[in-house]
């Protein structure tokens, strides 16, 4: 367990400095990056072990939240609907037409990329997967989360075709992905996956991908590799040919 002290200055009615004291508390989660499985950057997307211990992971959140809403739902309002969030820019995306109650909608993640979970190995071999850094915590759809998660794992293997993996491959190893990971959420979280909205959860980061690198490539230098690649994702995206899961 951490803790971590920062100091900082708020000012009273009468105008004198006071200290303010905010204290964060949090643990480092055991694990290695996806990227980091076997020592292979596909294997979190190949093994079908690590797939299921996501998807088992990703339902057992969602179950969380559901709980979580039925007991402090004065707390989930605190928090940020996914419309509100710096100044709405989530409206410019596809829209999500899964109905908006609480079985569909409460607190997500909101950004699952493939930095903000970890994959831990146990002793009998198996995989537990967590997930750590809230600070997008939003009011949103449940399949936004596992829709972001299958949108990297199609965008990680969209980067060896053709080189390193044909279409056919490609889609090959999507699909099964796709089967592992809704097959291992649909038994923790008891009900099946509704494969058009796993569409839309895929195709609201792939829009949140897209609006945010184009902004963010006009601060990155030509010639480095990052503008690169933020132009093949602008560009693919703008042909309309871009899977997105």
């Amino acid at each position: 367990m951490a803790y971590y002290y920062a100091p900082g200055v708020v000012h009273s009615t009468d105008d004198r400095a006071k200290e303010k004291k905010v204290v964060s508390v949090s643990a480092f989660a055991a694990g290695v990056c996806p990227e980091c499985v076997y020592s292979y950057q596909l294997a979190w997307i190949t093994n079908e072990d690590v797939v299921r211990s996501i998807g088992h992971g990703l339902a057992n959140m969602r179950l969380a939240s559901h709980e979580y809403g039925r007991k402090h739902p004065e707390k989930v309002n605190q928090f940020p609907s996914w419309d509100t969030i710096h100044n709405g820019w989530q409206t410019k995306f596809r829209p999500i037409t899964i109905k908006q109650d609480d079985k569909n909608f409460g607190l997500i993640h909101g950004d699952l990329h493939t930095g903000n979970f970890m994959l831990d190995q146990q002793a009998d071999k198996s995989w537990e997967t967590s997930f750590i850094d809230f600070d997008n915590t939003q009011q949103g759809f449940y399949m936004v989360d596992l829709g972001t998660v299958a949108f990297y794992a199609n965008i990680e293997l969209l980067g060896y075709v053709p080189q390193f993996l044909t279409s056919e491959v490609y889609k090959a190893y999507m699909d099964q992905f796709k089967f592992w990971i809704t097959d291992e959420y649909e038994k923790v979280y008891g009900e099946p996956v509704d494969p058009q909205e796993l569409q839309q959860g895929c195709d609201w980061r792939q829009d949140f991908t897209y609006e945010f690198l184009k902004i963010a490539v006009l601060d990155l230098p030509i010639n480095s590799s990052e503008y690169e690649q933020s132009k093949w994702f602008i560009d693919y995206y703008d042909s309309g040919n871009m899977p997105s899961c």
